[in-house]
């Protein structure tokens, strides 16, 4: 028999006792980073210290452990763009190309809407501004701003024609898809007249600056998915969460047809303007993470406050609750990705007035989740929203703390849940879908590959998002003395199921 080695208990009990020294080190340099960070959120947010003071990385270290950090691709609000710098500038354009444009925007239009009685926005626009706009989708801001004329028409009747500016629109759809989606600018730089929004059938009524065409298509799996923001976004509202305005219309760029796209608000000044008398808010665009109007003191304390809220009685008197839990169930039952978007605003000219958020792009809805096998019914959005790990967001951070501390949150979730199920009822989504399938026919879309799943999706989701949260409520939280009853209970039905 060979001779014990001697020195291996010396060797591991040496690495246990580096183990040790690395864990206590590590613990040690979290509580005096969280110290720090505390101190310095503290100061920041009571004004005794200033972003520049501070610095942008610094500021952004902090903002991080809050959840508001911008990302890497963020490009920022305007871009110095150097190889947009020789276009020709408003004035240039109006003595030059105005007049062509408008005509060519009318050309052959006119006719088609007439036909076939239906929205038609035409667009008339230079080809190497077209080009432009095509060959680099990923600049952002006025300097990827090209002019163009926009032309409004409904069945026989010529709407609007006015000069614009247009912009490439959206995150992954600029980079990829063809069919881009597009945003309007009614500038008084180019002569602009403001559309209108009772033209479009939205009120209250007022202008609208900006207007966002959007591409109703996506691509999942082999099949086209069309109307999923449109449709997630009258859900949304039925159950009660803020959302903007849609319109459908066939889209023309320089005569050719580019077929089907709706017409959204854009969740900006003039929008705020319309639908709240004025424009004088807080902002946080949830997307970017990024404070448009530069308020983010305001935001401070109550994100300040989150990260230790224990109860209802903490958040009521900052954030809507009801609001915030109507954005929940409406990500819940639509079962939508890339849900942390939108805005997150607060009124300040009313005393008293509380965070609340506008739902934003629900393009990502009622399809097949790419990593789940299954059809698309059976994500659980609940259990992401509630239970998973964090990915930044102010809203989930709030409700995964307010449901883990506070039993009487889950008593309003629950009736929450009730009251919305009981709106959105099969006979509301019968009769949205027949709308939804009337547009298609009236604007001759012929690849309804996508409806009967969406119908078989609409069909089951509300008994199925009934038992995600039932399955949710019926687990005890980490801080109630069932928990461990509970676990053992679980272990035990596991344990007899794989023998």
């Amino acid at each position: 028999m060979p001779p014990r080695d001697a020195s291996r208990p010396t060797i591991l009990s040496l690495v246990a006792l580096c183990a040790l020294l690395a864990a206590a080190a590590f613990g040690l340099r979290r509580f005096v980073d969280q110290a720090f960070e505390d101190r310095d959120l503290a100061r920041y947010r009571r004004g005794f210290v200033t972003s520049e003071e501070l610095g942008q990385s610094r500021l952004d270290q902090l903002l991080r452990s809050i959840g508001l950090i911008r990302p890497m691709f963020w490009l920022g609000a305007d871009p110095e763009v150097g190889a947009l710098s020789s276009r020709p500038g408003p004035a240039a354009w109006l003595a030059g190309a105005q007049t062509t444009l408008e005509r060519q925007s009318r050309q052959g239009v006119a006719q088609e809407a007439s036909y076939r009685g239906v929205r038609v926005m035409s667009i008339a626009i230079l080809e190497q501004s077209w080009e432009r706009l095509q060959k680099q989708p990923h600049l952002r801001g006025p300097s990827s701003e090209q002019p163009a004329w926009m032309t409004l028409f409904e069945g026989d009747r010529q709407l609007w024609s006015t000069p614009v500016g247009i912009r490439v629109q959206g995150n992954y759809t600029r980079k990829f898809d063809k069919q881009r989606s597009y945003q309007l600018l009614f500038h008084p730089a180019y002569g602009s007249a403001a559309l209108p929004a009772h033209l479009l059938g939205w009120s209250p009524a007022g202008d609208i600056e900006r207007l966002h065409i959007a591409n109703d298509t996506r691509r999942r799996n082999g099949i086209h998915w069309r109307l999923t923001n449109q449709i997630a976004l009258d859900i949304a509202h039925r159950i009660g969460a803020l959302t903007p305005q849609t319109a459908p219309a066939l889209l023309y760029v320089n005569g050719e047809s580019r077929g089907l796209f709706f017409l959204t608000e854009r969740l900006s000044d003039d929008y705020l303007r319309r639908s709240y008398g004025h424009a004088d808010f807080a902002i946080v665009d949830t997307k970017s993470r990024d404070f448009p109007n530069g308020l983010e003191s305001h935001f401070l304390p109550v994100a300040y406050k989150v990260r230790r809220a224990t109860g209802m009685n903490d958040l009521e008197a900052d954030v809507d609750l009801d609001n915030l839990i109507s954005w929940m169930l409406s990500i819940a039952f639509c079962g939508t990705r890339d849900e942390f978007q939108g805005l997150m605003l607060r009124d300040l000219t009313a005393a008293g007035s509380r965070w609340h958020w506008i739902n934003w792009d629900m393009d990502i809805s009622f399809e097949p989740d790419p990593y789940r096998r299954g059809d698309s019914r059976q994500i659980d959005m609940v259990r992401s929203l509630l239970v998973r790990g964090e990915r930044g967001d102010f809203r989930q951070r709030a409700l995964k703390r307010l449901w883990r501390f506070d039993p009487g949150f889950r008593v309003r979730v629950s009736s929450a849940v009730d009251s919305a199920l009981a709106r959105v009822t099969p006979a509301y989504l019968d009769d949205l879908l027949d709308h939804y399938r009337e547009i298609l026919e009236l604007y001759e879309v012929e690849d309804l590959t996508f409806l009967p799943l969406l119908e078989q999706y609409l069909d089951r989701r509300p008994q199925v998002v009934r038992e995600q949260f039932d399955r949710q409520l019926s687990i005890p939280s980490p801080e109630d003395p069932a928990r461990k009853r509970w676990r053992r209970q679980r272990l035990r039905r596991q344990r007899e199921l794989a023998r």
